[in-house]
Parts: C-alpha cells; structure tokens; sequence
C-alpha cells in the first residue's frame, strides 16, 4: 500500500506555543520528541510521544504527533486510531486530524469512509494553503465516486457526485461528464449548458472537440445515437483503475 506522508507538502506544522520563559517537564519532553523526530529518529520519538498522551491523553497536540510518528513508522492502523481519538474530541486540532484520516482511507481507496472524514473537516480551521488544497482534494475523491456510479449505469447518483464535485471545484472534466450524464438522464438541454463552459474554460482541445461535436448533435436532434455513445464513453480519458468493481 502507498504509504501516505501528510505533512511532506505542508511541513510539519509546529504546534507548541510556549508562553512561559520556564519550560515544565512535559514541555521538555516535547522539545526533545521533536527534535528526534525531526532527525528521523523515530523509533526514539515514538518512547516519548507516548509517555506524553500516557500523562495527558486528551491533549491533542501529544495525540496529533504520536499520529504522525506512527505513519512514519508504517503502522498506519494505530496512527488512524489516534486520530479517530484526535476527531472525536472535537477540540481544534479535529479539522486537521479529519483532514488526514480522509486521505489516508483515500489512499487505501476506501473511499466512503475517505468522503466521511472530508465532510467532517471544518476547512475554516485550516490555514488558507491548506482550504484549496482540501477542496482539490476532496473534489477529486467525489470525481472519482462518480465515474465509477457513471461506468456502472448509475446515473442519477453519479449526477449528484459530479454536482458535488463541482460545488468543491469547477473543473471542465467535471462539466464535461456532467453533460454526459445529463445526456443520459435524458436531459440535453442542461447538458447544452454544460458543453458550453467546458468550451469556454477547457485547455484540453480533445476535450473542447468533443463537446463542440455533442453540441451539433443537440442542434440536429442526433445526441441519441447509441453507436456514437459507445465510441465516446469508451473515449472517456480518465483512469481505468477509478472504475473497478468494488471501490
């Protein structure tokens, strides 16, 4: 499985905010956690992250770098139930916390539970870097749940995801398979309008070609022909992986 480093984009986030000239134990301890993690020592960090969450179990920023400290172990099963923890107190660390646990199960192409946790995420929490990131992202996931209801024949419920994905974010792939589906909902008109701005905004032109010939067929009254379908869908130029049974 591909192993997931959350923060590699972001860095590491420091989370300690030391407001007292003196440092007590645990603060100490912190200092030394990260300083071994940040040399990738993390077999050694790992000791005194737990010792930390064993003192003060509810203090999130403990729990939030035990987290990570057992992702970069490859122990992703306990790291997840730490943030499950992390989520669950609902203090101010859970967006983050939601944040990654929706990537992980995303990497595991669980993607249910993934579009859970992302619609847990409160991205008002969340740095302004990290609001767009987290709208690609999970737009992405919704994208992907949606071709795979189109590829099964699921088109009111594909319909719905699109429209979810296009709500994160207005791409032309989304518009595009939009208009497709509303094709087969039998709806050309909506779809008209969706070919339209696939036109105005699109770079691919294989993508603006295609929605140029669907808007002829709608002006000429020949979107319904069934050999044309089976060409195009087949044409769809999305990852075949995305549409195994399954997922």
């Amino acid at each position: 499985m591909k192993q997931l480093r959350f923060w590699t984009r972001f860095g590491i986030i420091n989370l300690v905010l030391l407001l007292s000239l003196t440092l007590s134990a645990n603060e100490k301890t912190l200092r030394r956690a990260e300083r071994l993690f940040a040399q990738g020592r993390f077999k050694e960090s790992l000791v005194l992250f737990k010792r930390l969450v064993k003192k003060t179990p509810r203090n999130e920023i403990y729990l939030f770098n035990l987290a990570n400290n057992l992702f970069e172990l490859g122990r992703t099963k306990s790291g997840i139930k730490v943030l499950q923890k992390i989520s669950k107190l609902n203090g101010s660390l859970a967006p983050m916390a939601n944040y990654q646990l929706a990537r992980t199960f995303e990497a595991q192409e669980k993607r249910r539970i993934a579009q859970k946790y992302y619609s847990r995420v409160d991205a008002r929490n969340l740095s302004s870097e990290m609001q767009s990131q987290y709208r690609q992202d999970y737009a992405n996931l919704v994208f992907d749940m949606a071709a795979i209801e189109y590829k099964r024949k699921n088109f009111i419920e594909a319909s719905k995801l699109f429209e979810h994905s296009l709500d994160l974010t207005e791409t032309s792939d989304t518009l595009f398979m939009l208009g497709l589906t509303d094709f087969k909902l039998n709806k050309p008109q909506r779809a008209r309008s969706r070919f339209e701005r696939v036109i105005e905004i699109a770079n691919d032109q294989d993508l603006v070609r295609n929605a140029e010939k669907l808007l002829d067929r709608i002006r000429t009254g020949s979107w319904r022909e069934e050999p044309y379908w089976v060409v195009l869908d087949s044409s769809v130029g999305y990852n075949d992986n995305i549409f195994r049974e399954g997922n």
